[in-house]
C-alpha cells in the first residue's frame, strides 16, 4: 500500500503561522511515520542528502 501525506492549514492563517505550522507538521510526521521519507541520496562529490 502507498502511504500518502496531505496538510490542510486554515486558510485564515497569516503566512507566517501557516508556514510555522506546516514545517512542525512535517517535521513531526516525518520523525514518527516509518516510511514517509524517501531514503537518503548521494550528491556529487559524495555528499549525502537526507531523505
Amino acid at each position: 500500500m502507498e502511504l500518502k501525506c496531505v496538510m490542510v492549514l486554515a486558510d485564515d492563517l497569516p503566512q507566517g503561522l501557516a508556514v510555522n505550522a506546516a514545517g512542525v507538521l512535517a517535521v513531526t510526521l516525518g520523525h514518527k511515520v516509518p516510511g514517509l521519507l524517501p531514503d537518503d541520496a548521494s550528491t556529487p562529490p559524495g555528499n549525502c542528502t537526507p531523505g
